[in-house]
C-alpha cells in the first residue's frame, strides 16, 4: 500500500507538478476555497494578498486538516501576520503527509502595502518534499504578486503565482503560472458572500462561491461549493473575546469527507 502511494506521489510530482495545493486556511473548505476579503486569517492572507484590518495589529492562526479520512495526507499548518502601519508581514508554514512515508512542507512568505483602496502584494513560496531516504528529497521555490481594490460595495483580489514557473530539476515539468481571482460582496447586515475563480491551465478553470452568516455576536455559520474538483463544504466559527475556533468539512462525491479544525488568535491596536 505504501509503495502505491509512493508511486502515485512521484508521478504526480514529475508528470504532473499538481501535488502542491494552494497553503491550508481557516475557513476555505467551508467557503467552496473562497476568502473573506474583509476579515482575513493571517493562512487567508497569504492565498488572497488580502490586508488586515485596520484594528488588528498581530494575528496568529493554526490548524489541522484530516483529507478523506487518510493520515498519509494529514496536514498541519500556522501562519503569523503583523501590521505596521500601511505595511504588512506575513509568514507560513505547512506540512503534508505522514513523516514514516512522505511529507511536503511548504513556507510561503508574504509582504504587503496598502492605502486607502488598493493593496499589493509579494510573495516567495518554498516547497520541500521528502520520501522518507526512499528517494532523494527534491524543492523549488516560486515567485507571486497580488493586488486588491476594495470599493464600497465589494472587494476583489488577483493573485498571480509561479511567475518564475520553477521545476524541482532540470529534467522536471516547470509549474504553470496560476492566476487566482478573489471576491466579496459587501452586503448590509449579517451576510458576506464570497467568490473564486481559479485558471488552472489553458483550458481548465475552477470556481467556488461561499456564505458567511452570522448567527450571533458570538457565532457564524460557513457553507460553500467549488467545481475542479467538485466539492460542497461547511462549518462553524466560534468567537470569544480576541480568539475564534473554526471548524470545518467538505465532501468529495468519490473521495469522501475532509475534516479540519483551526484556532485564531487577534491582537488589537491600543
Amino acid at each position: 500500500m505504501q509503495g502505491r502511494i509512493i508511486s502515485y506521489l512521484l508521478l504526480s510530482i514529475f508528470c504532473f507538478s499538481t501535488v502542491m495545493a494552494e497553503f491550508p486556511t481557516s475557513r476555505t473548505d467551508a467557503l467552496g476555497g473562497t476568502v473573506v476579503l474583509s476579515t482575513p486569517t493571517p493562512s487567508e492572507q497569504l492565498i488572497s494578498g488580502a490586508k488586515l484590518s485596520q484594528t488588528e495589529k498581530l494575528s496568529v492562526d493554526f490548524g489541522y486538516k484530516r483529507q478523506y479520512n487518510l493520515k498519509e495526507l494529514d496536514l498541519i499548518y500556522s501562519a503569523v501576520s503583523y501590521r505596521l502601519k500601511n505595511y504588512n508581514f506575513i509568514a507560513g508554514f505547512s506540512q503534508l503527509g505522514d513523516p514514516e512515508l512522505y511529507t511536503q512542507k511548504t513556507i510561503r512568505l508574504g509582504f504587503l502595502y496598502s492605502n486607502s483602496f488598493f493593496t499589493i502584494g509579494n510573495f516567495l513560496t518554498g516547497q520541500f518534499h521528502n520520501f522518507n531516504n526512499r528517494y532523494n528529497s527534491i524543492s523549488r521555490v516560486s515567485y507571486g504578486i497580488s493586488m486588491q481594490y476594495r470599493h464600497k460595495f465589494f472587494i476583489i483580489s488577483a493573485v498571480l503565482d509561479n511567475i518564475n514557473r520553477p521545476s524541482f530539476n532540470e529534467s522536471s515539468i516547470k509549474a504553470n503560472r496560476k492566476l487566482t481571482l478573489f471576491g466579496e460582496i459587501l452586503g448590509k447586515g449579517k451576510y458576506k458572500t464570497t467568490l473564486k475563480l481559479s485558471k488552472l491551465s489553458q483550458n481548465k478553470k475552477s470556481f467556488g462561491i461561499g456564505e458567511s452568516v452570522k448567527i450571533s455576536k458570538y457565532s457564524s455559520i460557513l457553507f460553500g461549493f467549488s467545481t475542479a474538483p467538485i466539492e460542497f463544504g461547511g462549518g462553524v466559527d466560534l468567537k470569544l473575546h480576541n480568539n475564534s475556533f473554526i471548524y470545518n468539512s467538505s465532501y468529495h462525491p468519490v473521495l469522501g469527507l475532509t475534516h479540519s479544525v483551526s484556532f485564531l488568535l487577534y491582537i488589537f491596536d491600543n
